[in-house]
């Protein structure tokens, strides 16, 4: 974070309710940025589950600001000398810790055709086995929703760019 931008590609000022204005029907906190009640939002609050934050100071003009980006998790494999990996498309690709990736289209015969980084909301894919796997937390840009049975896990995200953090229990790499 060296320069007055922000901290990087896929945070979001994090947005406080102090800091909306006030709905005229309700009187609940009102969003301008998106025409809602800001409970009801996509703005990152700052207490939110599953968002890591970072302080952004702008140089020289004592101004601050915090930012956020909600944690997504991806399921991928682990080889033997500990890179990760795809697991189904592509598996030859080998996949960076702190880099931003571009979801690339690999149509494979016997699968169904979804471009993009599959990851879910929570670390849960009770379908896959574990074996020789590793779940990694994620953050992404440019997703659309795509709703799956509980037992697939879920509301998956279909991303074009995604940054590989760190691992579920690793210290998550920040910087951006």
């Amino acid at each position: 974070m060296t320069d007055s931008r922000g901290p990087g590609e896929g945070w979001q000022h994090v947005v406080y309710a102090v800091d909306t204005y006030t709905c005229t029907t309700c009187g609940e906190p009102w969003c301008s940025i998106h025409q809602d009640h800001y409970a009801d939002c996509p703005c990152i609050g700052p207490d939110e589950d599953s968002v890591q934050y970072c302080e952004h100071h702008v140089p020289g003009s004592g101004v601050g600001f915090q930012y956020g980006r909600r944690i997504r998790y991806k399921l991928m494999r682990q080889r033997r000398d500990g890179s990760l990996g795809p697991l189904f498309i592509n598996r030859s690709r080998r996949i960076s810790v702190g880099e931003w990736m571009d979801a690339e289209d690999h149509p494979t015969k016997g699968y169904a055709h979804r471009p993009g980084w599959h990851v879910v909301l929570q670390p849960y894919a009770p379908h896959l086995s574990m074996r020789g796997r590793v779940w990694m937390c994620v953050a992404v840009t440019g997703y659309e929703e795509f709703e799956r049975p509980e037992r697939q896990g879920g509301k998956w995200l279909l991303a074009q760019r995604m940054i590989v953090l760190g691992g579920l229990n690793d210290e998550l790499h920040t910087s951006s």
